[in-house]
């Protein structure tokens, strides 16, 4: 419930997946830093988590991070200035999802999920849920379904599974497609006479 929030009920408990027994501490909350370190990468030219070198897989993503940016800045899909801001959700869905689901994938593969092929992962990642009621597509791209990659992954894998499409499908555009400008505070024109 809402109310909660502000009157919770019972003793406090860590968020689901704050604290993953395979994949240690925090993992909730690398996940969107890494995507964003990747966002910055193709930005800059430079990550910001200077401690942990992409491989070499992340870094081809990056680059196509970067040119798929460079062709949504001329064609007015994303903008840089104040700072990045998409604008288009379709151009997003078909120009950088890809690039960002390569680097996702290979942030993935060195936290160990391996059992899977990344060709399967990525197809996954992108997936979008499928509507309540219908059922899920057979296989992924690496010729691995869902029923297969539950099996043969942890809870906790599966669950960072989740949360990076989650990520990747939702909640990603929606912070990039956010405008921070400054409007409060400001003397309108008619104020300065």
């Amino acid at each position: 419930l809402k109310s909660e929030l502000n009157w919770p009920l019972g003793g406090r408990e860590p968020l689901d997946f704050a604290k993953s027994a395979s994949l240690g501490s925090g993992i909730r909350w690398q996940l969107p830093f890494q995507l964003l370190d990747g966002l910055l990468l193709a930005l800059t030219g430079r990550a910001a988590d200077a401690g942990l070198a992409p491989s070499t897989d992340a870094i081809a993503a990056a680059e196509a991070l970067r040119a798929a940016i460079s062709a949504g800045r001329s064609a007015h899909e994303v903008q840089l200035t104040p700072h990045f801001v998409l604008l288009s959700r379709s151009w997003y869905d078909s120009a950088m999802l890809p690039p960002l689901s390569r680097w996702a994938v290979a942030w993935l593969v060195k936290m160990g999920i391996t059992a899977i092929p990344p060709a399967a992962l990525a197809e996954y990642v992108t997936r979008r849920v499928p509507a309540a009621g219908s059922a899920p597509p057979d296989a992924a791209a690496g010729g691995v379904g869902e029923a297969e990659m539950r099996r043969a992954l942890t809870d906790d894998a599966f669950k960072l599974l989740n949360l990076t499409r989650d990520w990747l499908v939702s909640l990603l555009p929606h912070v990039l497609g956010k405008a921070s400008r400054v409007s409060f505070g400001l003397l309108s024109a008619s104020f300065l006479r």
